[in-house]
């Protein structure tokens, strides 16, 4: 965790956001502008509750990019912000804050992003492609609509921090959407985050490290609303019981479906899309992508478990990380140039097609052995 030098009380840091989630360092660029990240602050029913030490981290860090403001972006709607001042949360007040500048993001909630994701699954394995009926369903799940306004939303923020201004993401918890936010803007601000490696490290240090909870989002021992299981296990390159295919009914503790979420699958997808349209720009192939999404549900890997699965046996389970850099030279794009050290994309998602090599990689695979035979 960097934080500017100072003497904080970490109690009261701690206090004064949802989950303890104060504002940490993720990014420093070349102006010595901030990309900062932390949870919802509790400033109290009436507003009447602040903290002296998340005041002067925040001015701390808009200190040092040279400006006398710092943007706070919320990916949560005014609305809803306003909701939750009712137990206390919300937005930071303007009156204890006053060199920052608040932005509502209109993004869907983690249950918006589900339904959306399962009246695509839906239409993937039950519709067949070339209807009328499966263009028309693919539109009404809003499932590319709403990948589009999360590019959108980077996109703005990573030209703000680019030009110079240091920011502050957060959402309710902190663990998802501002995930998925500061993970594409630094691919969008920072080319090293487009390698391999890159890629793997913001991975690990955005989402696990940070707490995504990957096993409740995924899923794991709750009951869909179909049975996905075949979809997902038709995917893999080896049978899903070869795997620990039991992590994936495990039972998890408090957990129910309103808290299932494709929030990490919907960030790969992002950047599948971003990649489609700057292919040059990015060391890793789609197969890396596409890896990584099967990972996410097959239980092959540890990676993606928090220590909630009980008798689940970590030591026999190998990091999905060693694993790709073991096998570097399989996912290695090998039309990488890198020239660009921005990237900012422009991407009609009205033109855009669902994510063929994930969802249709049956129908790539048939083409591809016609081809050779």
């Amino acid at each position: 965790v960097v934080l500017p030098a100072g003497n904080y009380n970490m109690n009261s840091l701690t206090k004064y956001r949802a989950k303890g989630r104060f504002p940490v360092l993720s990014w420093v660029g070349p102006k010595n502008q901030c990309l900062v990240r932390s949870s919802q602050a509790l400033p109290g029913t009436f507003g009447q509750v602040k903290c002296e030490d998340d005041i002067s981290i925040l001015e701390s860090f808009m200190k040092m990019s040279g400006y006398n403001y710092l943007f706070v972006y919320d990916a949560r709607p005014k609305l809803n912000t306003k909701a939750t001042r009712i137990q206390g949360g919300g937005m930071e007040s303007s009156s204890a804050y006053p060199f920052c500048s608040f932005v509502n993001l209109a993004m869907d909630s983690i249950k918006d992003v589900k339904n959306s994701f399962m009246k695509l699954l839906k239409t993937v394995v039950f519709d067949t492609r070339e209807s009328y009926e499966f263009k028309l369903s693919i539109e009404n799940s809003k499932w590319l609509q709403s990948i589009d306004a999360l590019i959108g939303y980077a996109k703005d923020i990573a030209t703000k921090l680019y030009s110079g201004c240091s920011i502050l993401i957060h959402c309710r918890n902190g663990w998802d959407t501002t995930c998925q936010l500061v993970s594409l803007v630094l691919i969008m601000v920072d080319p090293y985050y487009r390698t391999i490696e890159g890629f793997l490290v913001l991975i690990q240090r955005e989402w696990v490290a940070m707490g995504h909870r990957f096993t409740l989002r995924t899923g794991c021992g709750v009951k869909w609303d179909i049975d996905i299981l075949p979809l997902i296990s038709s995917y893999y390159p080896a049978p899903i019981k070869k795997y620990n295919s039991s992590i994936i009914r495990a039972n998890i503790d408090n957990s129910s479906d309103t808290a299932t979420s494709p929030i990490f699958f919907q960030f790969i997808e992002a950047v599948h899309h971003i990649k489609k349209a700057h292919p040059n720009e990015f060391q890793f192939k789609d197969n890396l992508l596409v890896f990584i999404a099967d990972s996410l549900y097959s239980g092959r890997f540890s990676t993606f478990y928090e220590g909630t699965i009980k008798d689940f046996n970590y030591s026999n389970t190998p990091s999905m990380f060693d694993y790709i850099m073991e096998n570097v030279l399989t996912f290695n794009n090998q039309e990488f140039i890198g020239n660009s050290v921005t990237l900012f994309p422009v991407i009609d998602m009205s033109q855009s097609t669902l994510w063929d090599e994930y969802f249709f990689r049956e129908e790539k695979n048939a083409i591809r052995i016609h081809q050779t035979s």
